[in-house]
């Protein structure tokens, strides 16, 4: 999902910056991720992410998004 990749696998989703990643649906990037109906199933071509690593990206989201 960087600058230049995005153009190219689609999606049209630029992760390249915090502020990227900023101007992103927090609700987007978690419909994704936990493959919830409605939502573009990601990783794409692969097994969803572990309930561990979606709970730390919820976590992150609860706290505000923090540049850290």
């Amino acid at each position: 999902h960087g600058a230049t990749v995005y153009k190219t696998l689609g999606g049209g989703n630029n992760y390249s910056t915090y502020q990227d990643i900023k101007n992103q649906s927090a609700d987007l990037i978690l419909g994704c991720v936990q493959h919830r109906n409605g939502y573009d199933p990601m990783p794409k071509s692969g097994a969803q992410l572990s309930t561990c690593d979606i709970a730390h990206l919820q976590a992150w989201i609860d706290a505000g998004q923090l540049n850290n």
